[in-house]
């Protein structure tokens, strides 16, 4: 995408939105129509793409196309429904663009927006439990210790299931750990194991605790 391009993309995102806003309803129209049906036709070709691997090089390749919109989007702040950002706030969590996740996460909490159908959870658990896994399931995690204690404090007030906040907890447990802080470490791994004790982390837990009781 040239700078003329995404300047234009969010310009016409940022009217769409303000449009959209004034009438109180979801992002419509022909210009909205022709984004959703590019948005159909980049997620028909990723599913066409067995390779989960590659099906994330797809998407890294991808939402550049969209940074406009992103931009417009949030600086618009007009708080309606969206199919396109919520798609792309999970695309950006796969992709390990962990800080336009929060961006996009922290707009669409404070409006109270929907994902797509598709995805069949809230919001807040969405992005607590990618964000979550992003760091438990990644042998180097990218996923900074200040980006995971931003997602428990948007998501911290949100009603969800104890098997994902346990993941989150297990996850900021790790990464104080990681940052030598392990008195604030030992108190998360003891919340994740009483919300749920398989949530992987009593080895560390136990030789946290017994190394601070010494």
């Amino acid at each position: 995408m040239t700078p003329a391009q995404r300047h234009k993309q969010r310009e016409e995102a940022r009217a769409a939105n303000a449009r959209a806003s004034e009438s109180d309803n979801e992002l419509s129209g022909g210009h909205y129509e022709l984004m959703l049906n590019q948005l159909a036709q980049q997620k028909r070709a990723l599913k066409a793409i067995k390779s989960m691997s590659k099906r994330i090089e797809a998407k890294a390749e991808l939402l550049p196309e969209w940074s406009g919109y992103i931009e417009g989007t949030l600086s618009e702040d007009a708080g309606v429904q969206d199919q396109i950002i919520g798609q792309l706030l999970v695309w950006s969590i796969d992709v390990g663009d962990f800080a336009q996740a929060l961006s996009i996460g922290a707009y669409m909490l404070k409006h109270d927006l929907a994902l797509p159908e598709q995805f069949e959870r809230e919001t807040e658990e969405v992005l607590a439990e990618e964000m979550a896994e992003a760091w438990i399931k990644s042998d180097t995690p990218t996923l900074t210790l200040e980006q995971l204690q931003t997602v428990e404090a948007l998501t911290s007030k949100y009603d969800m299931h104890d098997e994902i906040r346990a993941k989150l907890y297990r996850a900021l447990g790790e990464a104080e750990h990681n940052a030598g802080n392990d008195a604030t470490a030992l108190e998360w791994l003891r919340q994740a194991l009483a919300l749920n004790e398989r949530v992987g982390c009593k080895p560390l837990f136990s030789k946290l605790e017994k190394q601070l009781s010494e």
